[in-house]
């Protein structure tokens, strides 16, 4: 913010103190705590008092420059960034598909599916989504809120091999089925692939 692009958009809502005799100035100046805008339409107004000292005027521009760097180091440290959605965890994410489907069976749904995780040109789930599905299905969920607790076992423990192996394999089982598919999957086996290679080299 510059004192000409200041002193250009005041210029343009007229001089608040016209009126104002040079008494007047003076005793807006000394009284002291003025805002910012009141400072800068003051330094606007002294460029048309020839009768005032110069003294005086760079006393007050320089006030209102010290003002000025005030405001913009302020404006820098606020952060204006919009926040990052929080994303839906995997538990969260079933809790919303058994609130819609009802009761369901596992084997049928698939853990992959409950939690989020579908690929293709409907899905509406990014391909940042996908990753951070299975990324949290891996490193953490314990699926303690899976109702059939013997197909939940059959996915190991969270940060386990078994864990990954499984998962692996859900995509490649994917990959397989759709080749037998008679309609275009090539979309999805492109994302099924590009996931295990997502797997492999975050998770081994």
């Amino acid at each position: 913010m510059s004192m000409k692009i200041i002193f250009n958009e005041l210029e343009s809502n007229g001089r608040p103190y016209f009126e104002h005799c040079s008494d007047d100035i003076f005793d807006l100046w000394h009284d002291g705590g003025l805002s910012l805008t009141e400072l800068a339409n003051l330094s606007l107004e002294l460029q048309y008092r020839s009768r005032i000292s110069a003294e005086f005027k760079v006393e007050v521009v320089s006030e209102l420059a010290k003002k000025i760097n005030e405001f913009c180091a302020l404006t820098e440290q606020i952060d204006t960034t919009e926040p990052e959605p929080v994303q839906k965890s995997t538990k969260e994410r079933r809790s919303d598909f058994v609130i819609k489907y009802g009761n369901f069976n596992w084997r049928e749904i698939g853990l992959l599916r409950a939690s989020g995780y579908s690929v293709g040109r409907h899905a509406n789930v990014s391909t940042a989504d996908r990753r951070h599905i299975l990324s949290e299905l891996f490193l953490r969920d314990d699926l303690s809120d899976v109702s059939d607790r013997t197909y939940a076992k059959e996915w190991g423990l969270p940060y386990t091999k078994e864990r990954l192996t499984r998962l692996k394999n859900s995509l490649k089982s994917f990959i397989s089925l759709a080749k037998k598919n008679p309609n275009n999957l090539e979309d999805a086996i492109s994302s099924w692939k590009s996931d295990i290679k997502f797997l492999k080299s975050s998770f081994g």
